[in-house]
């Protein structure tokens, strides 16, 4: 119950931010709750989950709040986080040409690597995420088109939960923070530059915020988090 689901109350907010010349960041978490449908997901078959939460549903929503902040005189900007579906991605290209307002994505490195599919093996109640993971074909274009930097940057969406809130109480969400350096090399891997990473890890991010550069010029201290604590390593399904 975090969401502000009622139409009216979201273009209520659109209105405010306009009226108050707001040109901040506005950060979305899109997925129409009347086109959930929470009575499809089988904890024992955690590969329900996006059938719950179908595509539709996040490019509905992208589509209505880009249409709300239109109409609202929204001068902002307007980031729509852990976008998973690659029609939501082409809706948001096409229209930003047209908007008075910024549009800007992110991705997660689970949205990037991981499909549905792994959701089907053992341990799959462990990838139970909100937006869920897609299918493959979805996944792999998703990565693409972040390696084309289409996307504005990457982001973890961290939300730690103890195992057994995974396991018995099939919360969503798993730790990313960690897993950030791992995802990093990945790219690498498939041939993303350091400029390209630069970019989507800081430049974008700091142009989009207008925070000074100069905060960001050392690497900052990381502790190195034990897997332990969270109870599980969801990149070991990989």
């Amino acid at each position: 119950n975090m969401g502000i689901t009622e139409t009216s109350m979201q273009k209520r907010v659109y209105e405010e931010l306009a009226a108050e010349n707001y040109t901040g960041v506005l950060m979305l978490h899109c997925e129409k709750e009347s086109l959930l449908k929470p009575e499809v997901f089988n904890p024992l078959k955690p590969e329900t989950h996006l059938q719950a939460r179908p595509p539709e549903a996040e490019v509905e929503s992208v589509k209505d709040q880009l249409e709300m902040a239109g109409e609202a005189g929204f001068e902002g900007t307007l980031h729509i986080c852990h976008i998973s579906v690659p029609e939501s991605l082409n809706f948001i290209e096409e229209k930003r040409k047209q908007l008075p307002f910024n549009v800007t994505c992110g991705i997660t490195p689970h949205h990037a690597l991981l499909s549905v599919s792994r959701m089907e093996q053992e341990g799959g109640i462990l990838l139970k995420v909100n937006p869920p993971l897609r299918t493959e074909e979805m996944q792999s274009q998703m990565l693409q088109a972040l390696l084309d930097e289409r996307i504005d940057w990457i982001e973890t969406d961290h939300a730690p939960h103890a195992l057994d809130e995974k396991v018995t109480k099939h919360y969503s969400g798993i730790p990313g923070l960690q897993y950030y350096p791992v995802f990093i090399n990945k790219l690498r891997t498939l041939g993303m530059t350091d400029e390209a990473i630069t970019r989507l890890t800081f430049t974008n991010i700091v142009k989009t915020f207008s925070l000074p550069e100069e905060l960001f010029t050392e690497n900052p201290n990381i502790p190195d988090v034990s897997l332990t604590e969270y109870g599980f390593d969801p990149y070991s399904l990989l």
